[in-house]
């Protein structure tokens, strides 16, 4: 743009352009520009806190074009500014409320090798295992009752209506019932001890009543199972494992204990049946492994397995 048509661009702010002056805008093609800049100022869409703010701005402007002379650099900063604007504007209510929906999630947490009773808003019961975490919305979970969980957790959920609970790449919907779930990023159980529950993962979806269980594996594959709805987790020093596989028996202990576990050579589809320690790793590794004749060496919080 030359010296003659910088003029006309300040001139066109201060709305002082002739008809011909005009003219020679609309050809260098600055004017269109312009147009949908203002555009879009005067028909956004703002609460009051950004409508006082919008309404500061524009007056400050407004105050501005009143030069006569305004140099060229200076228009060129403002275009930059008010596009600016507009681009943050428009981010912070696309992302407002993302933020606000974080800043009313109410979490809690249990440490590794413990277990925690909790009571949430509606009655409902939980037991967290471990390195386990729930969090959901504690202003509107009356009317959306809906979490998140990560982790391990066994629900009793005591009063009517829709009640959900979601999980990496799953959740499971019930209504007035005891369910125990178990997840990770690559694994999931789920095991309905009263009512009925709807599981979904992936592709996959499951309704499960009393002694019924559907489990997702490393691998992908999506099963239902059979158990015994009469021994439920608990929250006491030993756990009753129940004709399970190794696969989950190790997942188990992995969040429980929020420990890693290399698999050298064992077949994890072979069952096992027992209980588990939730005081102590070692006691619980001892418990499990030793009776199905698999080695465990530990390293902190490693622990690899193989064959006798």
């Amino acid at each position: 743009m030359n010296e003659g048509e910088e003029t006309l661009l300040a001139r066109w702010l201060s709305n002082e352009l002739t008809a011909e002056e005009k003219r020679k805008l609309e050809e260098s093609g600055e004017a269109e520009t312009l147009r949908r800049i203002v555009a879009s100022m005067e028909t956004w869409t703002l609460p009051d806190l950004a409508e006082e703010t919008y309404s500061d701005i524009k007056s400050k402007l407004d105050s501005e074009s009143e030069a006569k002379v305004i140099p060229l650099y200076q228009r060129r900063s403002f275009l930059a500014i008010a596009a600016s604007l507009l681009l943050l504007v428009g981010l912070f209510f696309l992302l407002r409320p993302m933020m606000t929906s974080q800043a009313a999630m109410t979490d809690f947490a249990c440490n590794a090798g413990e277990t925690k009773e909790l009571k949430l808003p509606d009655n409902t019961n939980i037991i967290l295992y471990g390195k386990s975490k729930i969090s959901y919305d504690k202003e509107n979970f009356a009317s959306d009752r809906k979490l998140k969980l990560e982790g391990e957790a066994y629900f009793e959920v005591n009063t009517k209506g829709a009640f959900e609970v979601d999980f990496a790449n799953g959740k499971v919907n019930v209504l007035g019932t005891k369910f125990n779930v178990l997840t990770s990023s690559e694994e999931a159980s789920v095991k309905c001890f009263e009512g009925k529950v709807k599981v979904e993962v992936e592709n996959n979806s499951a309704v499960l009543v009393p002694g019924q269980g559907a489990r997702k594996t490393k691998t992908g594959n999506f099963t239902e199972f059979e158990f015994k709805a009469n021994i439920l987790p608990g929250a006491g020093a030993f756990r009753n494992i129940e004709n399970t596989p190794l696969e989950e028996v190790c997942n188990t202990l992995s969040v429980f204990y929020d420990v890693k576990i290399i698999n050298e050579n064992v077949d994890l589809s072979r069952k096992f049946s027992g209980q588990m320690n939730q005081q102590n790793l070692d006691t619980a590794l001892t418990m499990i492994f030793v009776p199905m004749d698999i080695t465990f060496v530990r390293n902190q919080s490693t622990i690899t397995i193989k064959n006798k």
